[in-house]
């Protein structure tokens, strides 16, 4: 039996995440099937970029979501991207 070596993202690659045309799941479909409520708090754990967070954001009008990385740079991207969707209720923690 191998060893499993964990994978981390290489950040160069980042704006990749949101390309249309290299994506291969629709994150809003996908949340469309969790019973998810308006003032829920939820937490994204390697959230990245916010491919998951932002539309889970948009879903929880009225609570947060938590978008946990451990590369500060997705992390402050997450904030970026957040900010130019007009979405305040996301907060970026960096974990280890």
């Amino acid at each position: 039996m191998g060893v499993c070596m964990p994978h981390k993202f290489d950040t160069q690659h980042r704006e990749r995440l949101h390309d249309p045309s290299w994506r291969q799941l629709d994150p809003d479909e996908m949340l469309s099937f969790l019973p998810l409520a308006p003032r829920q708090r939820v937490a994204d754990i390697g959230c990245g970029t916010g491919f998951f967070t932002l539309p889970l954001a948009r879903r929880l009008s009225r609570g947060s979501v938590w978008g946990i990385d451990i590369s500060q740079e997705m992390l402050t991207r997450l904030e970026e991207r957040g900010a130019e969707a007009g979405l305040s209720n996301v907060k970026a923690l960096k974990s280890e």
